[in-house]
Order: C-alpha cells, then structure tokens, then sequence
C-alpha cells in the first residue's frame, strides 16, 4: 500500500507505508520533544496522516486543505526536513527512498510560496 499526499489536487507524495509512517512517527517526536507549537491546521493534517488512526492505506491528504498560510507550510516543511535527516539512512535504503522524501519537501517549500504571509 502507499501513502499519496496532495497539494491543490497535484501529487505531490506517493510513498510507501512504513516510510510515511516512519516520517510522520518522527515528526511527532520532534513536535513533542521540542514542544513545538502548532496551528489548528497542522494539528488537523497531522491527525489525518496518523496511520495509527486510519491504518495502512488509509492516509490520503490535500496538505492545501489544512495548511493555509505560508508560516503553517515553512513549519511543516521544516518538520519534514529535520525527519528526513534524522532517517536518511532508513529512506536512501529503499530504492528511490530519499529522492521521493527530498521533492517532497522541496513541493512543500513551492506551496508556501505560493501563499501570502
């Protein structure tokens, strides 16, 4: 199964279970050891891409649903950046791993452009 996550109705993820499971799991470590504050938006996004709660297969998200000024996407781009580095060697084990993980963020970075301050 995989997880496909959009952007405005544009793909801008399609990765497997366990990698978004492992991004996702890893977000919420740094959002609570950090005590990151979050907006209602990204609270949202991240309880709708929680395959604890909807289970493999069940993860299908328009982050332009949730995320709707550019502070909220910056935030969440960075999340997903400091994830990717603390599991690049898990993502660049699997074929294609880290390269879907890297447009990712970087297709986060072009949304939050897109959007006023």
């Amino acid at each position: 199964m995989t997880v496909p996550i959009y952007c405005n109705g544009k793909r801008i993820l399609k990765t497997q279970n366990r990698m978004f499971d492992l991004l996702h799991v890893e977000i919420m470590e740094i959002i609570e050891k950090n005590e990151v504050g979050l907006t209602s938006g990204l609270e949202a996004l991240l309880k709708k891409t929680d395959q604890g709660d909807y289970g493999p297969g069940g993860v299908i998200a328009d982050i332009a649903d949730y995320l709707k000024t550019k502070q909220e996407v910056i935030l969440f781009a960075d999340l997903v950046k400091k994830s990717i580095e603390i599991n690049k060697d898990f993502f660049s084990r699997i074929e294609g791993g880290m390269h879907a993980m890297q447009s990712f963020h970087e297709e986060l970075h072009k949304y939050a452009e897109e959007l006023k301050e």
